[in-house]
């Protein structure tokens, strides 16, 4: 091969590895971010109050609006649903509250990246499980998880409810509720997933019941948009009821907070 022939084959090969790596470069999938993870693998038998391990939290767990922190403890065995990558090997569970008792149990934890910013989109997930209420019991049976910045009115409940049979969006109080149309049931653990999608003025929530973990975004889910948290950068768990949590992540995509074992 004569010089000018081979060095018009070199400049072609040029070309194509250059044109190759910009198409890779940009098919490839957005970074993935995990924002916060709580997998509560904490000795059995203990307290969850005061406890400060996981990532992306500010602060220990401490007390929220409520009665008392107690009844929240570590309990033997993970939750587990399909092939959703957990850690350690205990869960957490709270208690019942008791007749005549005011408030539900609560305790919260700060973020160290709060969420709520207009235009952005973040995920929540957890795995919840109703448990069997001791016998003196108020009757309401709404337990969850809550992200807000203290602001009843601004801040997202989800999990079980208190009065509908159902795993449900809503305000703190029982406001805006969407429901997913599944009936809870005493030792049945269900994955929820929820995309938070921050704007100017009221933010757009999709709620995902039981979603395959490794597998796409579902195209349907349940939506609720009649609330504008503004500022999100405190995790709160609330019970009523007897029931169980495990695995608590918040990511910017949806591989964040559905990882496979």
């Amino acid at each position: 091969m004569n010089r000018p022939a081979m060095e018009s084959r070199l400049r072609l090969m040029a070309l194509t590895l250059s044109l190759a790596s910009a198409t890779a470069l940009f098919t490839l999938p957005a970074r993935a971010v995990l924002l916060a993870y709580e997998p509560f693998d904490y000795p059995e038998g203990e307290l969850l109050m005061g406890k400060n391990s996981g990532l992306g939290f500010a602060d220990s767990w401490t007390p929220g609006s409520g009665r008392s922190s107690d009844a929240f403890a570590m309990q033997a065995g993970k939750l587990t649903f399909r092939n959703l990558a957990v850690r350690g090997t205990n869960h957490l569970s709270a208690d019942g509250v008791l007749t005549g008792t005011a408030g539900s149990a609560a305790l919260r934890r700060m973020l160290v990246q709060p969420l709520g910013s207009a235009n952005t989109k973040a995920y929540l997930s957890f795995l919840f499980r109703p448990d069997v209420d001791p016998p003196d019991v108020t009757g309401i049976r709404s337990a969850g998880v809550v992200i807000g910045g203290g602001r009843a009115s601004a801040e997202l409940s989800v999990g079980r409810s208190g009065t509908e049979n159902d795993y449900l969006m809503q305000q703190p109080g029982g406001g805006g509720r969407v429901g997913v149309g599944l009936e809870p049931r005493v030792g049945e653990t269900v994955f929820i997933v929820v995309k938070m999608e921050f704007r100017q003025g009221p933010d757009r929530f999709t709620m995902f019941l039981n979603p395959t973990p490794g597998e796409k975004e579902p195209v349907i889910g349940a939506v609720k948009y009649d609330l504008d948290v503004e500022l999100a950068d405190t995790v709160r768990l609330f019970s009523f009821g007897a029931c169980s949590l495990d695995e608590i992540r918040l990511g910017t995509t949806w591989a964040d907070v559905t990882p496979t074992q």
